[in-house]
C-alpha cells in the first residue's frame, strides 16, 4: 500500500515538474532566441527569459539574451497597437502591462472598452449557468429552501451584471464616437493637400459625430444618475 502511494505520488510530482517547464531541450538547443522573442513580443507575454534561462541550464546550454530582447522589441511593436489592444480586449484575454510610452496609451485605448465589455458578457454567462443551476434544483424540490435562498441572490447578481454589460455596450458606442473624431482630427490636422470641398466634408461628419457624441454621453450620466438613485433607495 505505501510503495503504491509513494509511486502514485512520484508520478504526480513529475507530471507537474515537466508541466511548470518553459523550455525544452531541443528548443534551447536550437537556440532561436531572436524568433522565440519576436513571438512572446507578439503574443504580448511577460518577460520570460529569466525562466528561459533556468529551463536551458539544466541542459548547460546558456540564453543569448540579445538576440532574445531585440526579437522581443520587435514583436512588441506589432502587439502594442490600437487595433491589436481592440483584438485583445475582444478576445477577454488578460494584459501583461508590456507596453510603454505612447504605445501603452494606444493599446490601452482600443483594449479597455472591448475587454470590459467581453469581461462582463462573460460574467453574465456564467451567472445565466447558476441560474439555470439553481431553477432546475428548485424545480427538482431538491433542498427547496436552500436552493430557493441561492436562486434568489443569483437573479439578483444577474440583474447586476446585465445592467453592467449594457452599461460597456454603451462604453463601446461612444468610444467608437471618439475614435472616429480623433481620425478626422489626424486627417483635418496631418493632411495638408486636402482640397477644401474634402475640408468641408470631413468637417461636417465631424460636427455630426459630436451631436451623437454629446447624445450618447448625457445618455450615459442619465443612467449612471438612475443607476446611483436605485442604490440611494435600497439603503
Amino acid at each position: 500500500m505505501n510503495k503504491f502511494f509513494f509511486m502514485l505520488l512520484s508520478l504526480v510530482l513529475l507530471i507537474n515538474l515537466s508541466g511548470c517547464s518553459v523550455m525544452s531541450q531541443e528548443e534551447c538547443q536550437l537556440g532561436q532566441w531572436y524568433q522565440i522573442g519576436l513571438n512572446d513580443g507578439r503574443e504580448g507575454k511577460e518577460y520570460l527569459l529569466s525562466e528561459y534561462a533556468e529551463d536551458c541550464a539544466e541542459y548547460q546550454i546558456k540564453v543569448d539574451a540579445n538576440s532574445f530582447n531585440q526579437g522581443r522589441e520587435e514583436g512588441l511593436i506589432d502587439y502594442c497597437t490600437y487595433e491589436n489592444g481592440k483584438q485583445v480586449g475582444k478576445l477577454n484575454l488578460p494584459y501583461n502591462s508590456v507596453c510603454l510610452g505612447e504605445s501603452s496609451k494606444a493599446f490601452l485605448f482600443g483594449y479597455t472598452p472591448y475587454y470590459n465589455l467581453a469581461s462582463a458578457k462573460a460574467n453574465l454567462s456564467s451567472i445565466q449557468d447558476k441560474v439555470n443551476y439553481y431553477q432546475g434544483l428548485v424545480n427538482k424540490g431538491e433542498k427547496k429552501k436552500e436552493s430557493q435562498a441561492h436562486l434568489k441572490q443569483v437573479k439578483s447578481d444577474y440583474k447586476s451584471a446585465k445592467t453592467k454589460v449594457k452599461k460597456y455596450k454603451l462604453n463601446v458606442v461612444i468610444h467608437k464616437l471618439v475614435k472616429k473624431i480623433k481620425d478626422i482630427d489626424e486627417k483635418l490636422l496631418n493632411n495638408d493637400d486636402l482640397s477644401e470641398e474634402d475640408k468641408s466634408s470631413l468637417e461636417s461628419e465631424r460636427a455630426h459625430l459630436k451631436n451623437s457624441l454629446a447624445f450618447h454621453s448625457a445618455k450615459s450620466n442619465i443612467k449612471r444618475i438612475i443607476n446611483l438613485f436605485g442604490r440611494f433607495k435600497t439603503l
